[in-house]
């Protein structure tokens, strides 16, 4: 029920599920993938501009330390619905 954000100077990044939300709140976030050892799959990062961020969800903030804010979230996010959004962002950034 949260969204777990880093601040990085310019941009706010999320990565995997809080990636999948803060990518429906903002539609033109920016998607990067990772590999990490030993890993099958992808890990997805969404990232947006920190004033846009800072703008639509300053309010919601409910932990902020350092660079990494945690933010309530209205709803939960179902397994299924953050799988399919995995799949179609994975393939989004590698065609």
């Amino acid at each position: 029920k949260f969204l777990h954000l880093y601040d990085i100077g310019a941009y706010w990044v999320a990565f995997e599920r809080s990636a999948c939300r803060l990518s429906g709140l903002f539609s033109k976030s920016e998607l990067t993938l990772f590999r990490i050892p030993d890993c099958v799959e992808y890990v997805v990062m969404a990232s947006v501009p920190a004033d846009e961020a800072e703008g639509c969800l300053g309010e919601y903030i409910l932990l902020h330390d350092g660079a990494y804010r945690k933010v309530r979230s209205e709803h939960s996010l179902p397994t299924g619905d953050y799988r399919h959004w995995h799949e179609r962002a994975v393939r989004s950034v590698l065609l």
